[in-house]
């Protein structure tokens, strides 16, 4: 199939700004937090780490990895794969916190850097985005996205899973 123009040149948008829309965190997939982020949030929160696994953390089977791993409960009774829990329509409850990986480097773990450009999921054939920060604000250059992709290695392209 072959790409769009318009498609062909988003994938080189580097501009990015949060519009606060809460579309990233709704619905497009589970979230795993790390350990570290675990025990930041049940310190944030003033409980024990047991109980924030008790409270906010689903065991779930990922076929692609053939496993079950650790994730975020949802906020959508109907799809435990999808919605954060802390996100309440375009509201974080922990955005001002202690925030877990994957949220401290979005957009950017859909971003290739050896490539200078978006995974193509991320960008619709009309060269739109489905997140809507994309294309506003400032540009961001390959140096400062490499340096937040390097420190969220767990997170994006070449991830490194944590075990």
């Amino acid at each position: 199939m072959e790409m769009t123009e318009a498609k062909r040149l988003a994938l080189k948008e580097r501009r990015f700004e949060c519009q606060n829309c809460g579309i990233c965190c709704s619905h497009k997939g589970l979230i795993q937090p790390s350990e570290n982020n675990i025990h930041e949030l049940a310190k944030y929160l003033k409980i024990s780490e047991w109980s924030f696994a008790i409270r906010y953390l689903q065991e779930i089977y990922d076929p692609q990895l053939d496993a079950y791993i650790l994730a975020f409960k949802t906020n959508n009774p109907h799809d435990p794969k999808n919605g954060c829990i802390f996100h309440f329509g375009s509201f974080c409850a922990i955005y001002n916190s202690c925030r877990t990986d994957l949220c401290k480097v979005f957009p950017w773990n859909h971003f290739d850097i050896k490539k200078e450009e978006w995974s193509p999921g991320f960008v619709y054939d009309n060269g739109t985005f489905w997140c809507q920060g994309i294309g506003k604000g400032r540009e961001w250059s390959i140096d400062e996205i490499r340096q937040l992709k390097e420190k969220y290695t767990n997170i994006g392209f070449g991830f490194k899973r944590q075990i």
